[in-house]
């Protein structure tokens, strides 16, 4: 795979500002517009959040609608949908697959444990290498880090573990990527952590993330 891999992608990190609007109340009626077609979350009521959310996606270079749907507001904070990270790492030329899916193991106190490992590729435009890693992390860690009792940890242990290991290891390895912005399941796992209420984010067996404020 990793021959294949022969083109460098520069990341330009400048903020991407709206155009195409004369001033904020053009673009109050343009969000407006976009409110009323009922096709929004039923969390974004005002012109303000649609603004602000959209100028969030485009410093992460999404489109309008598509980080209008992915965006989330937790914890009184921006955050990303989880299910989004993956296609964002595709977007700046890194490529992975999931090298271990919750496979068993033996710990290092001899007690079986799970993993969930990732394998990235991608070429370096400082040094023009491929670059290839793993990153991992255990059914342990988060049991010490207190979120496998979470509903969604107990109904989709797998699924959790591939998307906390996939915002770990984006953090880690390409901090560029999300400029700081957290997870929607990174974020509602420390919430309580923050002073904050949980919100009640669901995680299916699909992958799909659904967000509620009920």
């Amino acid at each position: 795979m990793s021959k294949e891999l022969t083109t460098i992608r520069q990341i330009d990190s400048t903020p991407i500002k709206l155009t195409g609007f004369s001033n904020i109340d053009e673009m109050k009626r343009w969000a407006d517009t976009i409110i009323n077609s009922g096709l929004l979350p039923n969390s974004i009521t005002e012109p303000e959040q649609v603004i602000t959310i959209v100028q969030h996606g485009k410093e992460l270079g999404l489109t309008p609608h598509i980080a209008l749907n992915n965006i989330h507001v937790i914890a009184g904070r921006p955050v990303i949908s989880s299910s989004m990270l993956g296609a964002i790492l595709k977007k700046h030329g890194v490529e992975w697959i999931i090298a271990e899916d919750f496979v068993t193991f033996d710990g290092p106190t001899g007690k079986p444990d799970k993993r969930t490992s990732y394998k990235f590729y991608w070429k370096s435009s400082v040094t023009g290498t491929v670059i290839e890693t793993m990153f991992s992390i255990t059914w342990n860690q988060m049991t010490l880090a207190g979120y496998v009792d979470k509903q969604n940890w107990t109904k989709y242990p797998k699924e959790m573990m591939r998307a906390r290991c996939l915002s770990y290891a984006v953090r880690a390895l390409f901090p560029e990527v999300l400029l700081g912005m957290y997870s929607d399941m990174e974020l509602n796992d420390i919430a309580k952590d923050m002073g904050e209420d949980e919100m009640d984010v669901i995680l299916t067996e699909e992958g799909d993330v659904i967000i509620s404020r009920d």
